[in-house]
């Protein structure tokens, strides 16, 4: 999909023919990989013990969208060669209607942090200082960066910028949060890679990352469940890990919408689980292996907490790296809560000072739309 001109810094090749169940596709050359090969991950073959590595349930072709594709170009042309990867998330892969002024949600896997941020200062694509960047890349990873090519008919892309050593770190057990860890285990799309080397280090990560999922849906998931209970599971606790401005209705309107992707990463996750002896299956059903004990549930609950309070850190950082902030903010509330948010040109100019107080009262608002379980939002203006 996404194919650089021969001698451009952000050469690499597209993945526009990623597998998906039933497709015949082949990633960089290697072998073809057919719906039979993808039984072991969605669980038909049912004595996961002995699954071998395969295609990553979840992972589908990066939707036909030249707007995608511009966006994608742009920024590895102008990431001086530093761009790896490129891994769509978000309404624009998991189809659940984005509008013509949804961004796309982007992870950007770097090589490093500075040369890449040079690249995007000297093309003109970003006004905050390269240096102050780099800075803020190693607290509180990712950095999330607003990327807007400059074209009218071009989306901006929202991305989270993350060096290779940081995103095994991110999704690693030994994780400080679970901000990219929630982010990988719904649908993605492999949308741009530099080479054969760099895509497979990314999938290795992910299936690092699926491994250690059962880890933390363990304490809030009674046994014995299927894998819908377990997807479902995962994908709430990982809603609840974070600061989001939908409903918890919204949770719910995901998995529906994902019902096949998630209970494939389910089962990939209950297959791992398994081959460590976490996990029994009993009756066609799978149960714990040892129940969750006190100290388990408590490291999980800790681990969470240090997560959410992250994730409300993480915010001042996104203030301060990502141009246009309130824009993007208003444009999520009002898509996603139905919250009406005016932003004065005072408040524009100057947010760390005049915007605070208008961001304790949406809060709260959101407190109550979570609680009151209205999709909608009601009726709010602030």
């Amino acid at each position: 999909m996404v194919a650089a001109a021969p001698g451009d810094p952000g050469r690499g090749r597209a993945v526009n023919e990623y597998p998906s169940a039933g497709s015949e596709a082949t990633p960089f050359g290697g072998r073809s990989h057919t719906a039979e090969d993808a039984q072991d991950v969605i669980g038909q073959d049912r004595n996961r013990s002995t699954m071998k590595p395969g295609p990553l349930a979840g992972m589908v072709a990066p939707p036909d969208d030249p707007r995608l594709q511009g966006v994608v170009e742009a920024l590895c042309a102008a990431g001086r060669g530093q761009v790896r990867a490129v891994l769509l998330y978000g309404s624009h892969v998991q189809a659940s209607e984005p509008d013509r002024f949804s961004a796309y949600d982007l992870i950007v896997v770097v090589d490093g942090y500075r040369d890449f941020y040079d690249g995007l200062a000297a093309a003109g694509l970003m006004r905050r200082p390269p240096g102050l960047m780099t800075a803020w890349s190693n607290i509180l990873l990712p950095t999330s960066v607003s990327f807007d090519p400059g074209r009218a008919d071009e989306a901006v892309g929202k991305c989270q910028v993350v060096s290779r050593v940081h995103l095994r770190q991110a999704l690693g057990p030994h994780s400080k949060d679970h901000f990219l860890k929630g982010r990988t285990v719904q649908r993605l799309a492999l949308v741009w890679a530099r080479g054969e080397a760099e895509a497979s280090d990314v999938l290795d990560a992910l299936r690092q990352a699926r491994a250690d999922t059962v880890r933390w849906v363990r304490p809030y998931l009674p046994g014995p469940f299927t894998p819908e209970d377990f997807g479902e599971m995962m994908l709430r606790v990982s809603y609840a890990a974070e600061i989001r401005p939908e409903s918890s209705a919204r949770v719910k309107e995901v998995f529906e919408a994902q019902r096949g992707t998630l209970v494939a990463i389910a089962d990939e996750a209950i297959a791992a689980g398994i081959a460590r002896g976490d996990i029994v299956e009993r009756g066609g059903a799978c149960t714990w292996r040892r129940p969750p004990g006190f100290w388990a549930r408590a490291a999980t609950a800790g681990y969470f907490a240090r997560s959410k309070a992250r994730a409300t850190l993480r915010w001042g950082k996104h203030i301060a790296t990502f141009e246009d902030w309130p824009f993007y903010i208003v444009r999520k509330l009002e898509r996603r809560a139905g919250l009406h948010v005016e932003v004065t040109e005072r408040e524009k100019r100057w947010p760390f000072v005049f915007l605070w107080p208008k961001l304790f009262v949406v809060l709260r608002e959101l407190r109550r739309i979570r609680q009151s379980g209205d999709p909608t939002g009601g009726t709010f203006s602030a």
